[in-house]
């Protein structure tokens, strides 16, 4: 009787496969260290002078009001007496963190300061970006990222990590999950699929950039932005599918890439876009498309010090020592 494809064991072998056996580059752990700590620091210090405007007691929002809001006063009665010491923490943990120094204290640290300052205190200024932000400080606490290209790994001697594949499957999957769910509320609505929605986000004021051009002339094609509201979710909704079929991925991450620097173009949210475009590049474009991934090396299943000769092969050959092609590591 033939087994079933579906068996328990088959399920668990192929979750084995999918979270462990592949090997990746762990450049994108790095890349995403760095890159989330430099985006933090431009996004902080864009407020500059406006910071005491927005996030002091004594800005242009009164803190009593804030504060009904609030389940707790404990955090906001500790941000009334150190906001001149959070605008120079801030900052200095995002150095730290791009450095690798004591970077899972530093990401603790800057997770604690942007949740209560951008999400919980003042969370009336928030938008998607703080909390993709959050998520990725979250991760850096989590992930090894501090075993690569980093000062904990030159001054601890810090050993490569053995399961940084699984946690690139996680980043990958957490990926899928926010586009998927981004393109399914946009199918739910009906402003999007007739183009309001792309038509009121690039033409509206509020959503200031350096490139802004007049596209009210198009309003005489509404066709057009039909089709772009479509393609907008279309593309959301089926990237959890097509980012992991080879043929396919590199034109759907380029897609997706296109996509958020369109939003910073034309609608000025520099920052959302560079996240996004930072956890594309680590999830897919980093482990699969860079080119130096592209290149497969053999690694034989023999000690490299003795190199195969006609009658080693042979035998290798008849025993099932095969060459197993894995990804290029270098």
């Amino acid at each position: 009787m033939k087994k079933s494809s579906f068996s328990p064991v088959q399920l668990m072998k192929s979750f084995t496969r999918f979270f462990y056996s592949n090997k990746f580059p762990p450049i994108w752990l790095s890349i995403f260290r760095v890159g989330t700590g430099f985006i933090l620091l431009a996004s902080f210090l864009s407020i500059g002078t406006d910071f005491s405007r927005l996030y002091h007691p004594n800005g242009i929002l009164d803190i009593r009001l804030l504060k009904l809001d609030q389940h707790t006063t404990a955090i906001p009665s500790l941000f009334e007496s150190a906001n001149p010491y959070v605008r120079t923490a801030y900052p200095l943990l995002c150095l730290l963190l791009m450095a690798g120094l004591s970077v899972r204290a530093c990401a603790a640290m800057l997770l604690f300061l942007h949740g209560t300052i951008f999400m919980t205190q003042y969370a009336l200024y928030s938008y998607g970006f703080d909390y993709i932000a959050a998520s990725c400080l979250f991760y850096c606490l989590l992930f090894p990222v501090n075993r690569y290209h980093s000062l904990d790994g030159w001054l601890f001697k810090l050993k490569p990590a053995k399961e940084e594949t699984f946690w690139l499957r996680w980043l990958q999957l957490h990926v899928c999950i926010i586009y998927f769910f981004a393109g399914i509320g946009k199918l739910l609505g009906n402003n999007w699929r007739n183009g309001e929605a792309l038509w009121k986000a690039l033409t509206q004021p509020g959503f200031e950039s350096t490139f802004k051009p007049d596209l009210h002339g198009l309003a005489a094609y509404p066709w057009i932005w039909v089709l772009a509201g479509q393609s907008v979710f279309l593309l959301e909704v089926s990237y959890p599918l097509f980012i992991w079929l080879k043929p396919t991925r590199k034109y759907w991450l380029w897609g997706i890439v296109g996509l958020h620097l369109s939003i910073a173009l034309f609608m000025g949210l520099y920052f959302f876009s560079a996240i996004m475009i930072l956890l594309n590049l680590c999830t897919f474009y980093y482990p699969y498309l860079m080119p130096a991934n592209q290149k497969q090396i053999s690694i034989p299943m023999v000690s490299p010090l003795s190199p195969l000769t006609a009658t080693d092969e042979t035998r290798g050959k008849a025993s099932g020592l095969i060459q197993i092609p894995r990804e290029d590591m270098t």
